[in-house]
């Protein structure tokens, strides 16, 4: 780790309760580069530095950080590297969105998501801080099973509270080298595997069809100034009530439109960067009426008009930041390996140190 990161401060109290070491943003795309391809807008702290802390305990791997802005994509390259790992995650600050497939969602504090590495995703976090276990497919009996979407849990739901405490459970035994039973994690994980795929009743396909078409439909139609409510009602033969329960857990079907377009836009303006009249043809693409509502969506949302957002510092090189031979805290699961990069202090397993083209920023 350079000298001068040496001094910083951690700018959140849980970032200095969890311990969390600053990394600057070369080693941090290098550290996700396994997961996911990333392309950072800011960082957490006015030093371009993002912050984190490992831990390995058994036949699970863990990992506590805190970013900036960023987006990221775990596209066919990263599954074949990353796919034999089941992810759990808690946002506990901040914001995270995803496309899944046909499962999109905004991950708020508290919430929990299941992830299945076989699948591919993409996403944004916006001054997150998560916490995150890993677990191989192969202690979950998953070896030959097809991928699934992700499973999103409530933390106030009985099953999110005992998967929560478990999660605290396995990180304060770690941070202590205490011992943790990583058989109740594994347990209860297939319980709720068990629990998502059991068939249900004849009404709940119904529903669940119902509502995949319409997401499909909204997905395709984004451009589409007239999409809402009246437009999917009288399409899908449906009453406004029944459409509002159907879209009651994202906010409403208004709510989760908007979403779509502006994690779409946001997308869109992160891959393609900002220039000279592209803000008005990126609103325009994904069905804003004007760049006036579409900065104020971006800024309700994010915090900063989509200018200020894509015009930082940091502009990681994604494919640069990638070369070499790079050993995360995932890597190595199938093989037996434990290996944690990401961490630092007593009881944290290091891999070896990666090769890297370039000197680090700071």
């Amino acid at each position: 780790m350079p000298a001068s990161l040496a001094p910083l401060r951690s700018p959140d109290p849980i970032e200095s309760t969890w311990n969390l070491r600053p990394i600057a943003m070369p080693e941090w795309i290098e550290t996700w580069s396994a997961v996911a391809a990333l392309r950072m807008l800011h960082a957490r702290s006015a030093e371009g530095v993002n912050f984190a802390r490992g831990f390995a305990l058994d036949q699970l791997v863990g990992v506590r950080y805190a970013t900036g802005c960023q987006m990221f994509c775990h596209g066919s390259e990263e599954i074949s590297r990353s796919g034999g790992v089941i992810s759990i995650q808690r946002l506990v600050s901040g914001l995270s969105a995803v496309e899944c497939g046909e499962c999109n969602y905004v991950h708020c504090p508290g919430t929990l998501v299941i992830l299945d590495g076989l699948q591919p995703y993409r996403g944004s976090q916006h001054d997150a801080v998560i916490e995150e276990i890993m677990v191989p497919r192969t202690s979950l009996d998953l070896v030959d099973a097809t991928s699934f979407a992700p499973i999103f849990i409530t933390g106030d739901s009985e099953r999110g509270k005992n998967l929560t405490a478990l999660m605290h459970a396995f990180f304060d035994a770690a941070a202590s080298q205490l011992a943790f039973d990583c058989r109740r994690m594994i347990a209860f994980l297939k319980q709720i595997l068990t629990d998502t795929w059991s068939p249900g009743s004849d009404r709940e396909e119904w529903w669940r069809g119902r509502r995949k078409l319409i997401h499909k439909y909204i997905d395709t139609h984004l451009d589409d100034p007239n999409l809402g409510p009246l437009q999917i009602c009288d399409l899908f033969n449906m009453s406004r009530a029944t459409l509002y329960r159907m879209f009651e857990q994202d906010g409403g079907v208004r709510r989760f439109i908007q979403d779509r377009r502006l994690h779409s836009a946001m997308w869109d303006l992160a891959i393609g960067g900002v220039r000279r009249g592209r803000l008005s043809r990126v609103a325009e693409r994904w069905g804003f009426s004007s760049d006036a509502n579409f900065n104020r969506a971006v800024k309700l949302a994010f915090g900063k008009p989509p200018g200020a957002l894509f015009h930082q510092s940091v502009h990681a090189d994604v494919c640069a930041a990638r070369a070499g031979d790079f050993v995360g805290p995932w890597s190595g699961m199938a093989s037996g390996r434990r290996s944690v990069r990401c961490g630092h202090g007593r009881g944290v397993r290091r891999g070896p140190r990666p090769a890297r083209g370039r000197r680090r920023r700071g």
